[in-house]
């Protein structure tokens, strides 16, 4: 569906989520998947070959124990800009020695998405649930969650790193507010 505005619908209700077509070429999945991920050329082609089969079963039982996904945890990749208005949530962060919250990391979701949908270890539901009211609009990339940690994945996440920010940096920026 044509969008000139790039408004992102994260429910995808309006048919309008998808604003910029990012196909996942090998190189792409390569620059996804983090450095030294793979031991070797081949591994990570057989990676690939299964990321692009969505063979997650077989995907995750190649990976150590414990790895996050490869294509940075997306069954496909796609620029997106966050709108104001737009409720994110997000398990993480920490209380610092004197009680201040920082939350360093990039990936969110759309508010109240099922934990399942977002494929993360069990150990997350021990961080800090944060929401998050979008204030600015905020480029991102967004995709499908690859099944993996034995959840279903398959919701939607974004993540900020590709264009430089983290939760703390859009807290600071006031690109978002903490809703309590």
């Amino acid at each position: 569906m044509h969008n000139p505005s790039k408004w992102v619908d994260p429910f995808g209700l309006s048919g309008t989520s998808k604003v910029i077509s990012d196909a996942n070429s090998w190189n792409r999945f390569q620059a996804r998947s983090a450095g030294g991920m793979f031991k070797s050329r081949t591994e990570a082609a057989k990676a690939y070959h299964l990321w692009k089969k969505q063979d997650w079963a077989a995907l995750e039982k190649m990976m150590p124990p414990g790895s996050w996904p490869p294509n940075n945890g997306f069954v496909t990749v796609e620029h997106v800009v966050l709108q104001p208005g737009t409720k994110i949530d997000r398990y993480g962060g920490w209380l610092d020695k004197n009680g201040k919250f920082n939350d360093t990391g990039s990936f969110v979701a759309p508010a109240g998405a099922s934990f399942e949908s977002r494929a993360l270890q069990q150990s997350a539901l021990e961080k800090p649930y944060t929401v998050y009211e979008v204030i600015k609009p905020i480029s991102a990339e967004g995709g499908s969650a690859i099944p993996w940690f034995g959840q279903p994945g398959m919701g939607m996440q974004y993540d900020f790193q590709k264009y430089g920010h983290n939760i703390q940096t859009l807290i600071d920026g006031k690109f978002i507010k903490k809703i309590p």
